[in-house]
């Protein structure tokens, strides 16, 4: 066990008094985005920057409006399974099913030989990120082996303890006689300690003064987490572009973006005596948070194709400016011999702040082969450690210099890799290949499990990102002024997940359970030329 890990002091340990305050983990899954768009986009894992002509390109290189020649509506429907799944648990299934984009583009012939051809216009719906999941977590004997070798119990009762450091057990006392309900929230408590160490004080999962606390007995531990998420990002986007001398295209979008993230977790600690016969303690922690946000970003990009086959795309996204608030609570319950005498809940509350979100980078090329097929590269960068956190009146305050200080020092550039094929199999079907690769935005020491975090306020679990694979396939039709087209997304994101922070100074180690979520997908995409 390395007990000299890099130590990064965020607010939601030291000063983190309410419910709820957002960390490293919380802005990066905020942040990232997934791979999504129409049938065609997707049956060439989102390779199009170069290409265009794509209503999902409006969200990814806005010069692909340049290229339409005509006026054109469509809508793209999907629907799919998440399936994932832990190291010793069973494998969870969620159905999902979506309405990815929604778009029309407007062609404005110019009349000109030479120069400006087209002005064209176009708005459209897309979906940037959508998944709903849950799984199951589970980790027996809890711990570490010391260099004495004897086994330390470490598990989410003792990471409790170290959040009620410097305080007595008495002081967070929040129950008044034996009334569930009769809590003095106006109490100097409410915001003078952690929530986590007030439930934990209340139900008797901790006990001690100062830096000294005991939890509940047992010599071994096991821990149980049963989450569901669900999570989204949309985008509303306005664009202009157009054509020079089939040479040049350009265009520039205006985003208006609505991000939602719901997360019910329940959590369950019990313990066991040296011999493996049951202690009759064990505790539950349940928590809920509800995450809504609405941003604003510009897009820039060009596309230039010097020869009828070569082609070359650049894109620039500016952040994205979010206004966020936070809806959670939680509450914890103390079993003796399977039976409770009360819950403690923390307060309903509202948590409101800003978020900025990373610029991102694309750069792309495609090759044509006459009327033969295509094929097609892009490159993504978007720097996370760019992120910034601030309160609701001041954009750049102090109030977040601990979290922003974390999110410098622990994520990093995010790499995303794609390439996607097409054929043309005759003068109206096509098929298509793709593939997509995407890198995580945490620091390598974060990866490792060599770097401290921390989870917002009562949630101690948390996940980190480690790659994201796309395996993609389709088939388009064209007829007249009609055409459809379908893809098969396979979609395999790997995780590490954490059931709570590790806080070496109070010999308190998590270790990770590698989660996986395979998600399938089928699309279909219609539209109309006119």
């Amino acid at each position: 066990m390395n007990m000299n890990k890099y130590i990064f002091i965020g607010l939601g340990f030291t000063g983190a008094m309410a419910v709820n305050a957002q960390e490293v983990v919380d802005v990066y899954k905020m942040t990232h985005q997934e791979i999504m768009g129409t049938a065609r986009y997707m049956g060439m894992a989102g390779a199009f920057g170069a290409l265009g002509g794509d209503i999902s390109t409006l969200s990814e290189n806005p010069a692909g409006i340049g290229v339409y020649r005509s006026s054109e509506v469509v809508a793209t429907f999907d629907l799919g399974n998440v399936s994932t799944k832990a190291d010793g648990t069973d494998r969870m299934n969620k159905f999902n099913a979506g309405f990815n984009n929604l778009g029309w583009v407007g062609t404005i012939k110019t009349g000109n030989t030479s120069g400006l051809l087209s002005f064209n216009v176009g708005f459209g719906f897309n979906r940037q990120a959508g998944q709903k999941r849950k799984y199951n977590i589970y980790q027996r004997d809890m711990g570490y082996y010391n260099n004495d070798g004897d086994f330390i119990r470490s598990g989410v009762a003792e990471y409790i303890a170290t959040k009620a450091n410097g305080s007595a057990t008495s002081d967070m006392i929040l129950r008044n006689g034996t009334s569930n309900s009769d809590y003095n929230y106006n109490s100097e408590i409410f915001n003078k300690y952690s929530w986590l160490a007030i439930l934990g004080a209340n139900q008797g999962v901790i006990s001690g003064s100062g830096d000294s606390y005991t939890t509940l007995p047992g010599s071994e531990a096991d821990g149980n987490l049963m989450a569901e998420e669900n999570y989204q990002i949309d985008e509303y986007t306005f664009n202009v572009g157009g054509n020079f001398d089939n040479i040049i295209y350009w265009g520039v979008g205006l985003g208006v973006v609505d991000m939602k993230y719901k997360t019910r977790t329940s959590y369950t600690e019990r313990y066991y005596k040296s011999d493996g016969t049951a202690e009759p303690n064990d505790f539950t922690l349940d928590n809920y948070l509800n995450t809504k946000g609405s941003g604003i970003n510009v897009k820039m990009g060009i596309i230039a194709r010097p020869t009828n086959s070569l082609r070359f795309g650049v894109a620039v996204h500016t952040p994205t400016w979010y206004d966020m608030s936070d809806e959670y609570g939680a509450n914890m319950a103390l079993y003796n011999n399977n039976v409770s005498d009360f819950a403690t809940y923390t307060p309903d509350g509202v948590f409101d702040y800003k978020l900025r979100t990373p610029w991102k980078y694309q750069f792309s090329a495609a090759y044509v082969f006459g009327k033969a097929g295509l094929i097609s590269f892009e490159y993504e960068l978007e720097d996370f450690s760019e992120s910034k956190l601030s309160n609701v009146d001041n954009f750049y305050n102090s109030e977040f210099d601990a979290q922003n200080a974390d999110i410098k020092a622990l994520l990093k550039i995010q790499n995303t890799y794609k390439v996607g094929l097409e054929a043309r199999l005759s003068p109206i079907c096509s098929a298509r290949l793709g593939y997509a690769f995407q890198s995580s935005g945490y620091d390598n020491v974060v990866i490792d499990n060599q770097a401290m975090l921390y989870a917002s306020g009562t949630l101690p679990n948390y996940t980190i990102n480690k790659q994201t694979q796309y395996f993609t396939a389709g088939l388009g039709f064209r007829g007249g002024n009609f055409f459809g087209d379908a893809a098969f997304v396979y979609k395999v994101n790997k995780q590490d997940a954490y059931l709570f922070p590790s806080v070496d100074d109070w010999g308190v180690i998590s270790y990770p359970t590698e989660l996986t979520t395979n998600s399938y997908r089928v699309m279909l995409t219609l539209g109309y030329k006119f």
